[in-house]
């Protein structure tokens, strides 16, 4: 993987910050990395309260904040996944999600692995955050 370790790291943080925001107390995130040939995948799953039908094609919209995201007492401005898209972007990287309402999201972003160079070894392990 070649790019900006610092962006990609803020995109790490911002999904994983999003994940314990809109997740409850007592809830479950999940952060799983897994190499599938040419390709690093990072996934953000959650528990939490879901992105509706409605709001799903504006969620990577700037300034967009969905009716659920609205629910949470927050001070977001809509922009992270915006700006995580564009990170994803520039780094010939794709971004994407799953969720259902009421019952979380999963958030996941691949990129390529450009050096040969290096072997990657990935042990399979989930790192759970637990709120509480």
């Amino acid at each position: 993987m070649k790019g900006d370790v610092g962006r990609i790291s803020w995109v790490v943080e911002a999904l994983v910050g999003n994940a314990l925001i809109y997740t409850p107390s007592g809830g479950l995130v999940e952060v799983s990395l897994e190499q599938s040939g040419s390709s690093l995948k990072l996934k953000v799953k959650d528990n939490g309260v879901g992105i509706s039908r409605e709001d799903k094609p504006y969620i990577f919209a700037q300034f967009f904040r969905g009716e659920q995201a609205k629910s949470v007492d927050t001070e977001g401005s809509g922009v992270s996944l915006a700006i995580a898209k564009e990170i994803m972007k520039a780094h010939k990287g794709r971004i994407g999600f799953t969720s259902e309402t009421g019952k979380g999201s999963t958030f996941w972003f691949q990129l390529p692995v450009v050096s040969k160079k290096v072997k990657i070894r990935i042990r399979s392990k989930v790192i759970n955050f637990k709120r509480k």
